[in-house]
């Protein structure tokens, strides 16, 4: 503000007093400025058009929610609250809006299936995969990247395979290999005790 050509700062009200002489006052005005934070819980992200760090106030701003694959969008809350992936909403404070995601439960359909089969061996000509104990697991790496439940799987991951038929893929190479139990031998006799002796001790 500017009273007779002097900056008298910026306060909300100015008031002259003995008024005896023409007198001009100047005030300018600023459109105020606004930051939006935009959080995500889950696996999802959030466009954000415009993105900007600071917003003109009654700026409208358009949010959407992006689900990754085997997940979907719940809900926007915080400084506002909607069900909708697409969100505006205008900035007219600083806001926090939160993006919500949730991982899809599994649905599928187990039946039974029945047919021939003719059974392979290295007889008819098969190759041996895996040569393992009874109670051991063998990692095998998976040839190729895919998806399976929402998940990505690469050639670094594995395939894990037990003995007795159960498998599951895995992170890392797993490696499980039965070992003998230790066997024990009883003495009547007695027990002999070896004690090391360093010189400056006494025994």
């Amino acid at each position: 503000m500017l009273v007779d050509g002097v900056s008298v700062g910026a306060p909300s009200s100015y008031t002259f007093t003995s008024v005896t002489a023409n007198h001009t006052i100047s005030v300018t005005y600023t459109v105020a400025m606004y930051t939006l934070s935009v959080g995500v819980s889950g696996a999802g992200s959030v466009t954000v058009v415009p993105d900007q760090a600071q917003y003109a106030y009654h700026t409208y701003v358009n949010l959407y929610a992006v689900p990754e694959v085997g997940n979907e969008f719940v809900s926007w809350t915080g400084d506002a609250v909607w069900n909708d992936s697409y969100l505006q909403f205008a900035v007219d404070s600083n806001m926090t809006v939160l993006a919500t995601f949730r991982r899809v439960p599994l649905s599928y359909t187990r039946s039974s299936f029945a047919g021939s089969y003719t059974p392979l061996s290295t007889a008819t000509g098969a190759t041996r995969l895996i040569s393992i104990a009874d109670d051991s697991t063998k990692s095998i790496p998976l040839p190729f990247t895919f998806v399976y439940t929402g998940l990505p799987y690469t050639p670094s991951n594995f395939l894990a395979v037990n003995a007795n038929g159960f498998g599951f893929l895995s992170r890392t190479n797993v490696r499980a290999r039965s070992r003998p139990r230790p066997t024990t031998s009883a003495s009547t006799g007695p027990r002999s005790r070896t004690t090391r002796w360093r010189p400056g001790t006494t025994t």
